[in-house]
């Protein structure tokens, strides 16, 4: 985002410490840039870049996301469906028992 973007969402409310500190952020992003410094420079004293390790390769969000395809994503889609036409006097007792349920018993996480 631009400063003049900034200043434009923020309105009379961007007050001088903030176009200061915008303003050194961008200074000090340029000079890095112009003077051609790595970032890992300025966290690694070694000549080299420092090796990476051998990460496992990370789930991106759309596989963490429950219900986001297959058989999860059809139950989803149907209980939304259902919980649509639902009453909200039934919609916040079905919550307040889901709730309930989901609450640990004396002092112990529910097993599941």
């Amino acid at each position: 985002m631009s400063y003049s973007e900034l200043q434009q969402q923020a309105g009379p409310f961007f007050n001088v410490p903030l176009r200061k500190l915008f303003l050194f952020t961008h200074l000090a992003t340029v000079t890095l840039r112009a003077l051609e410094v790595p970032l890992y420079q300025l966290f690694y004293d070694g000549e080299e870049p420092p090796k990476l390790p051998n990460l496992p390769k990370r789930k991106s969000s759309e596989d963490i996301a429950w219900g986001s395809s297959g058989k999860d994503g059809r139950y989803l889609n149907k209980l939304r469906r259902l919980l649509a036409k639902t009453e909200e006097a039934d919609r916040k007792l079905l919550l307040h028992m889901a709730q309930k349920m989901a609450r640990p018993r004396n002092g112990r996480a529910a097993s599941n």
